[in-house]
């Protein structure tokens, strides 16, 4: 069993934590749930954003949880291997541990967790004007597309995962998945990925629709003059939220990031991204995110009810959460969430950050990915436990 201890006080900047981990190979079967970082050329380019200091965080000045559904909560996470478990309500943190050798200034990769941040993303694109809406078709960004017909898919159907575009399986070994996660040319590979159906009828959840969404993103903010998708990302989240200093990883130097995976930051900063869907948009009482979006980005997509916009909602309840009908890997969830408006941040094999806006409740979750998670047990332990 794995060794835990209380998390020191908040530390300066994150330290370089270990950037990748071998996935199972079921997780690898989720077509756009994993990306296998390690070894491969993914750590080869990098851009590191400075952050914003890494602000404190309010701790809780009473109990919150009973001390019975806190020790369950983290045996929980223990058993499939966690590294860092983080709990706040009401404006604290009122739990914190992290595995032997993980602290709170460690980066860990999170994978499909950044598919969250990329549509908090759009929000502020929207609402600074550099994006004009999310009906607009894709090829009003991307020259590659601008008189192809994948052009008119729209931004909506990027974010909703109702594209249409192909499904490569990292499961299946398929060298266009394997690029898209691995190589230097991860842009490209998805520009190049043609339709299967047409856009906006059938939900499926891929690394590519990400991609193209965050490459239209960053040629949308180099038109405008406002940088790229780095430097967005650091003005419009890392630095408003005092984060600390994060990695970004790059396809190849000079290249693109992967939108879909590959922000490695410390479970503080989840933390507070979390907090921004538990209270409209704002930290500590300062509006980071339109609340609007944040609402907007909690709705149901008219062709899977449990996606938004790069965003997992939790009702209504299925027992196996399917990434959809051509993906074998589901996530099971045993019991109805006891917050029915549970939100989810999905990363590959059991990283999570799970948060009810009725409730004022967040959960961060990270370890060491395992195809065996289960999604209902941690929050419903905790949310049973409240005091």
């Amino acid at each position: 069993m794995t060794a835990y201890r209380l998390a020191p006080s908040n530390g300066p900047d994150c330290a370089r934590g270990a950037s990748g981990f071998a996935i199972p190979r079921r997780a690898l079967l989720a077509g756009g749930a994993a990306a296998v970082f390690a070894g491969s050329s993914a750590q080869a380019a990098t851009i590191t954003m400075p952050g914003g200091g890494g602000g404190d965080i309010a701790r809780a000045s009473r109990p919150v949880v009973s001390q019975t559904a806190l020790a369950d909560a983290q045996a929980i996470s223990d058993h499939f291997g966690g590294r860092a478990l983080l709990a706040w309500k009401d404006g604290a943190l009122f739990h914190e541990t992290y595995a032997e050798g993980v602290d709170a200034d460690t980066r860990l990769p999170t994978f499909s967790m950044a598919k969250s941040v990329l549509g908090l993303m759009f929000g502020l694109a929207i609402d600074q004007g550099v994006i004009a809406s999310l009906d607009t078709p894709v090829g009003a960004y991307l020259e590659e597309w601008s008189r192809d017909p994948r052009g008119a898919i729209t931004l909506r159907q990027l974010l909703e995962m109702r594209s249409g575009l192909t499904l490569y399986s990292l499961g299946r070994g398929e060298p266009q998945a394997v690029e898209m996660a691995t190589g230097s040319r991860a842009t490209a590979t998805a520009l190049a990925t043609p339709l299967a159906r047409p856009p906006g009828q059938e939900f499926e959840y891929a690394n590519v629709n990400s991609q193209i969404a965050g490459a239209a993103l960053h040629a949308a903010l180099k038109r405008a003059g406002r940088g790229g998708y780095a430097d967005f990302l650091q003005a419009g989240l890392w630095a408003p939220l005092r984060q600390s200093p994060a990695t970004l990883n790059l396809e190849a130097e000079g290249g693109q990031p992967r939108y879909f995976a590959g922000l490695d930051a410390c479970a503080r900063d989840w933390l507070r991204l979390a907090i921004l869907f538990a209270d409209e948009g704002r930290y500590e009482g300062r509006q980071v995110a339109p609340a609007s979006w944040v609402r907007r980005m909690a709705t149901p997509s008219a062709a899977n009810p449990n996606y938004g916009l790069h965003l997992w909602l939790g009702s209504p309840w299925t027992k196996l959460r399917s990434y959809g009908p051509r993906t074998p890997a589901t996530v099971p969830c045993r019991e109805p969430y006891l917050a029915p408006d549970m939100l989810l941040f999905d990363g590959a094999g059991g990283q999570r950050a799970y948060v009810s806006p009725s409730l004022k409740l967040v959960v961060v979750r990270i370890g060491t990915p395992s195809w065996d998670w289960e999604d209902s047990a941690l929050p419903n332990t905790l949310i049973r436990g409240l005091l």
